[in-house]
């Protein structure tokens, strides 16, 4: 039997979602962060996720400490990507004057989120 969804969007402050396909097993979205803008500073307690980028240039990923104090920052590039597992915090941003497109696989946790910091008052 074939499963068929439709596609959602989801409007955030930072640019939106477009969640693609979702099952019980995983979640794939398509990502737009608009220029000058980041997610939230966060972690997953379960969820496994990994991100590339589609399109654009200037979209990083930061990985901070407990305290967190950025210890690490990584270019996405064409054909690079992320794997971020549970308990690691982290955001992404994009530092560009355009729109930067990403593409985010994870395991099926929709709610596990967990927001340390956060420009849009969410935390």
């Amino acid at each position: 039997m074939v499963d068929t969804n439709h596609i959602r969007t989801i409007v955030k402050p930072w640019g939106m979602e477009m969640v693609l396909a979702e099952n019980e097993s995983y979640i794939l979205k398509k990502i737009y962060i608009e220029p000058k803008c980041s997610l939230s500073v966060q972690h997953h307690n379960q969820k496994v996720e990994t991100v590339w980028l589609k399109w654009g240039t200037g979209a990083y990923v930061d990985i901070f400490d407990k305290d967190l104090n950025v210890t690490e920052s990584h270019l996405l590039e064409d054909g690079v990507f992320v794997t971020l597992e549970p308990g690691d915090i982290h955001s992404f941003r994009n530092d560009s004057e355009h729109m930067v497109v990403l593409f985010e696989t994870s395991s099926y946790h929709p709610n596990d989120i967990v927001r340390h910091r956060d420009n849009y008052g969410r935390a």
